[in-house]
């Protein structure tokens, strides 16, 4: 293995019914057999063939840490693209709501000026009242004064 150069291993399981490995590698494997493995080993992988090569094939971290970051690179595209996307509905919803907002405070404010108006109309509708008891009053009065006759009762 070159110095300085960070290495990984990667683990390969073959089955096979000869010795040999059919494929090439850039650096030397360390090959081993079992014989016999029927149950699960420490890799966790449950075999049921009687024979089966392990060979460790060393590649350089290099080339694996690049394929991780171009992964990675595609997942942060996807996350901001989303986040972008989640923003621009965020307006959305933002703008809608204030528009909301504004039509409610339009219909509050139209609300209080018709309870403005109503009372105006309960204020105009009492005066009218009270003139309108007055006026009997008088007539009243006026018709009991010169004719004697009493009127019936005033409103």
């Amino acid at each position: 293995m070159a110095l300085g150069t960070p290495w990984i291993c990667q683990e390969r399981v073959l089955t096979l019914s000869s010795q040999s490995t059919d494929f090439q590698t850039e650096v030397p494997s360390e090959t081993f057999k079992h014989d016999s493995i029927d149950s699960t080993d420490t890799f966790g992988v449950k075999y049921v063939q009687q024979e089966a090569v392990f060979n460790w094939q060393w590649v350089p971290l290099g080339r694996e840490m690049e394929t991780v970051k171009g992964e990675v690179r595609e997942v942060r595209k996807e996350i901001e693209q989303g986040f972008l996307e989640m923003q621009r509905a965020m307006r959305t919803m933002t703008a809608d709501v204030l528009r909301v907002s504004f039509q409610l405070r339009g219909v509050d404010n139209r609300l209080q000026t018709l309870e403005q108006s109503q009372a105006g109309v309960e204020m105009r509708l009492e005066n009218l009242e009270q003139s309108q008891g007055g006026f009997f009053t008088l007539i009243s009065t006026f018709i009991t004064r010169f004719t004697g006759i009493q009127v019936g009762t005033t409103v």
